[in-house]
């Protein structure tokens, strides 16, 4: 022991391990054993203290006292690795030795429920020889869940009033309590009066403690009249609330930050954020075609290897024919993911059950709306979320560190998927271009769905006509923005008889538009067709247009200008006047004041109808469809049906030309 010691305090830890090591044969001493893990361990020897430790594991000596040690020192590795289920098995075996050890038995739950083994964690909680009390506020956020999923509401209640005593004067803790006695499973057991009577108290104790808390808010009035202005007013935006969310929507849109960012601003589940396209389509192409080159070499250095899928590369595979996903899939040697992504799924579909509609401030009425999915809507978001839980079933699932939970939890499932590769030292499949790009900052590879399908095509496993069907498929889906198709844009929009569903969200998304010249004249085409063929929806394509457009340039000015070419360009080509041109005016001013950037510089116009009547005439000039002498009278009938401030602006930015 004392060369040991010596060895170990001079830094030989090599000489020291082995010292002890021979010991413990000499002397048939385990506990050597035990202490040479200790200093691998210490020493950073994780990979020798788990070889040593495994073994004495397997050797164990049943009149040896130190073996439950072992067995938590081994539990503990198994969770620093981490490696969640070997960590369970430890600790189910302590607890086999000693069902009194707590802390043992709140690790194993811990484990379990990030593992989303929920009933079997109610099981270890129950199976407790004296009733668990919950010391932390980690330990109380696991007790109350538990309790919310698996007791009947009287002991759900109960228990969760019992627990809020003790943690008292913590804000979030309080509002987490609260509102899992909300979202309690509905039975038809009544909850005693006297245990109503202390819901409702705690309550009252909340709002007296935090009357301006951001986790809880109340409205209390028996009038309903009050009640809808009281609702209206705790929904309706702060001028500096929609400026933020107005330039947050241009950077979501315009692919510079993450979509988990949006679930965590929105405060939804990422699965969510992604199934119901948040961001209108799922922008998993970059418009840089570097980017895709980058992916397909990833693809490529990838293959016959194991990859993590981000959530976003299991909603797009989801989208695909099963024989396509399994091509794809069948590239590597393994798909993994993480238990954040299966729990942040499986979160949705919780919400999913309570509700299918939102709340909101509707600024026409300026009163509360009411959002829900159409039956066509829930079906597809039913089919595509349960597609992709299957998908994650099949992937092997990576468990991260537990960690409690806190106001940024919603990045965790963002986060496992990258630590999970950084680990394996692999690269990550993921359909949400910023996100590749923050990852490459990290030291990342990654990869999109659209690279794995043309290195399928590339390497003879996916024929032309499925690449082609595939890529119809995923502008149906609303997945994908590259560079649009005018036949593949006709044959979707004839197939939903020009509703402005999946073509529409395409035009609106500025990676259609980075080359601008080739998408304005695929929109002319696809515009007049529209137009001749369901005209009752062509206001409602061009806007979508110009948003996109507008969205794509990078300031206000550049904004402005487009959004005014393509008014111009599009009243031309439909030969458009009276209501229609008025509707166009109506459709590009509202697209461009939704796209423009929040920070406008002094002195640039925003309204884009003084820009357009120039457009227009110079159009008209150059085209030489009409006389010169005819330019003038022929604008003015195309703006017939405008107002006479908006027929004034017209005439006045032509006169001020010739000036």
């Amino acid at each position: 022991m004392a060369l040991a010691e010596a060895y170990r305090s001079t830094g030989q830890t090599e000489s020291a391990t082995e010292t002890l090591m021979d010991a413990a044969e000499d002397f048939s001493d385990p506990s050597l054993k035990l202490q040479a893990a200790t200093i691998y361990a210490q020493s950073g020897r994780t990979d020798k203290a788990k070889e040593v430790i495994s073994a004495l594991v397997i050797d164990r000596d049943r009149d040896w006292p130190e073996f439950i040690e072992v067995l938590k020192f081994a539990a503990q590795l198994a969770l620093d690795e981490p490696d969640l289920e070997l960590a369970t098995k430890y600790a189910k075996r302590i607890l086999h030795e000693n069902p009194r050890d707590e802390a043992t038995r709140w690790i194993m739950i811990n484990c379990l429920m990030v593992l989303d083994q929920m009933d079997y964690a109610w099981e270890v909680l129950e199976a407790a020889p004296t009733p668990l009390e919950p010391e932390d506020r980690t330990r109380a956020q696991m007790w109350v869940e538990l309790h919310r999923r698996s007791a009947d509401p009287v002991t759900t209640m109960r228990a969760c009033l019992d627990v809020l005593r003790r943690f008292r004067d913590d804000e979030e803790f309080n509002a987490f309590a609260l509102t899992s006695i909300m979202l309690r499973q509905q039975a038809d057991t009544a909850i005693p009066a006297d245990l109503l009577s202390d819901y409702h108290y705690g309550l009252e104790r909340f709002f007296d403690r935090w009357p301006d808390s951001t986790y809880l808010s109340r409205i209390r009035t028996s009038n309903d009249e009050l009640l809808i202005q009281a609702l209206t007013d705790s929904l309706r935006p702060t001028p500096e609330r929609l400026a933020e969310r107005h330039r947050l929507n241009r950077e979501f849109q315009r692919g510079e930050k993450p979509l988990v960012l949006l679930a965590e601003y929105a405060n939804k589940t990422y699965s969510e954020v992604l199934v119901r396209r948040g961001c209108g389509v799922l922008p998993t192409v970059h418009p840089d075609p570097r980017e895709l080159a980058l992916c397909r070499q990833t693809v490529l250095y990838s293959a016959n290897h194991d990859v993590a899928l981000d959530t976003s590369a299991v909603v797009v595979l989801s989208a695909l024919p099963r024989h396509i996903r399994d091509r794809a899939m069948a590239i590597f040697r393994r798909g993994l993911t993480s238990e954040e992504v299966a729990r942040d799924a499986r979160q949705y579909r919780e919400d999913l059950n309570r509700t299918s509609g939102t709340l909101y401030y509707n600024p026409d009425t300026d009163g509360p709306g009411y959002a829900e999915m159409t039956e066509d809507e829930a079906a597809n978001v039913e089919a595509t979320l349960s597609t992709a839980q299957a998908m994650i079933e099949q992937l092997r699932r990576e468990p991260i560190q537990p960690r409690p939970h806190g106001r940024r939890v919603r990045l965790n499932v963002y986060a496992s998927v990258i630590q999970t590769a950084a680990s394996k030292q692999i690269a990550v499949w993921c359909d949400d271009a910023a996100a590749r790009l923050m990852m490459r900052e990290h030291g990342i590879a990654s990869f999109s769905t659209h690279a794995v399908l043309e290195h399928l095509l590339g390497e003879g496993n996916l024929a032309v006509t499925e690449y082609q069907t595939v890529l119809d498929t995923l502008v149906r889906a609303r997945i994908g923005a590259g560079r649009p198709e005018l036949a593949r844009l006709l044959r979707v929009a004839r197939e939903q008889n020009w509703q402005p569903n999946s073509v529409a969200a395409c035009l609106a998304q500025p990676q259609t538009w980075t080359d601008t010249a080739h998408t304005s004249t695929l929109f002319n085409d696809l515009l007049r067709t529209c137009h001749r063929e369901n005209p009752s929806q062509t206001t409602a394509f061009f806007q979508a247009a110009v948003f996109g457009a507008v969205t794509n340039c990078p300031n206000t000015r550049a904004g402005v200008e487009i959004g005014a070419l393509l008014l111009a360009g599009s009243v031309l080509a439909l030969t458009a006047d009276g209501v229609l041109a008025r509707e166009m005016v109506d459709a590009t001013r509202t697209a461009v004041t939704s796209a423009l950037p929040v920070d406008n510089p002094a002195g640039v116009t925003t309204d884009p109808l003084p820009a357009a009547a120039k457009d227009l005439r110079a159009l008209l000039l150059e085209s030489s469809v009409i006389n010169a002498d005819q330019v003038f009278p022929f604008i003015l009938k195309a703006f017939r049906g405008l107002n006479d401030k908006d027929i004034r602006t017209v005439t006045e930015a032509l006169l001020s030309d010739d000036q």
